[in-house]
């Protein structure tokens, strides 16, 4: 009989204490829940105040800067493919009919286009000056084409021998 009740006894502890333990961790996991509701708003505002701060006029420069470096990078590599693939010349210089020719009558390669556009930033940088100096220059070029020794022509002009009367 004792034994009896001890089994009876042993099971109904059991019963208890798995309903305790299964209580105790619904609890948890509705506290962990709700911890997680409260971070993903927390992320939500901050991401909103990360976009509201790149659109202010904090993140205006930073913006800035970006947009010019990427267009500058796509500027550098339509001017390099094309002048080194068709012997000078981009889409508006073979409509103009005006191509780049180098100095030494070498062929334009990638390389050198590519260190004509580095003039081209070097331009940039001193405030314009660089592009115009195809003013006052005796070849007429800038400092892109001086960085180089490229100079653009006319197709199909006549050589000039004496530059200094064709000024």
């Amino acid at each position: 009989m004792a034994a009896a009740r001890l089994a009876a006894l042993a099971e109904q502890l059991t019963g208890d204490i798995a309903s305790d333990t299964i209580a105790g961790l619904q609890d948890r996991i509705e506290d962990v829940e709700d911890e997680q509701e409260r971070t993903e708003r927390r992320l939500a505002s901050t991401r909103e105040e990360l976009e509201e701060a790149s659109r202010g006029i904090i993140g205006m420069p930073r913006n800035w800067v970006a947009e010019v470096v990427s267009g500058f990078g796509w500027f550098a590599l339509y001017l390099t493919v094309l002048v080194s693939w068709w012997n000078g010349q981009t889409v508006g210089k073979r409509m103009m009919g005006i191509p780049v020719v180098r100095l030494d009558g070498g062929a334009i390669t990638w390389w050198v286009a590519f260190e004509r556009v580095g003039g081209y930033a070097a331009g940039f940088a001193t405030g314009l000056l660089g592009f115009a100096q195809v003013f006052w220059d005796a070849n007429r070029q800038g400092i892109h084409d001086r960085i180089v020794g490229t100079v653009v022509i006319m197709d199909g002009a006549a050589k000039v021998a004496d530059w200094e009367s064709a000024l």
